[in-house]
């Protein structure tokens, strides 16, 4: 299994978040890059902290905003998981958690049934339905 550095997951973070722009403008999105405070785990410090994280937020049409957010900042242990948290119409719109994680590669995304992530995946975290159970 290949570690997982800051540097490796920036880099894996850039590739996901140029997957995830093409497929938003291809679809009439866009998107925007930003930085989000992110927690570290409560086990890990003793009082609580954040870390600026890179972060994705797109628009779609009709009111659809979906930020796709590292769940730990970037010099957390662990393996990088980043998860869709979709709004519609500023309302939460639930569906879809974990929404992919860097494989043991320390290259490759799987998505939220563990197989390797596609453009489809994304096409349907960008749908107000979002994508079908996991």
């Amino acid at each position: 299994m290949a570690q997982q550095t800051s540097e490796t997951k920036r880099a894996a973070l850039d590739d996901l978040y140029g997957r995830i722009t093409r497929v938003a403008e291809s679809n009439g999105g866009n998107a925007s890059p930003l930085m989000w405070s992110v927690s570290f785990p409560p086990a890990v410090t003793a009082e609580p902290q954040t870390e600026p994280t890179p972060a994705l937020h797109v628009e779609m049409h009709e009111g659809l905003r979906v930020d796709f957010i590292p769940r730990r900042p970037l010099s957390a242990f662990g393996a990088l998981q980043v998860e869709a948290r979709r709004n519609f119409n500023g309302k939460p719109v639930t569906g879809l958690a974990a929404f992919c994680s860097l494989g043991a590669d320390g290259i490759s995304w799987q998505g939220p049934k563990g197989s390797p992530l596609t453009d489809d995946d994304i096409r349907e975290s960008l749908k107000h339905q979002g994508p079908p159970p996991l």
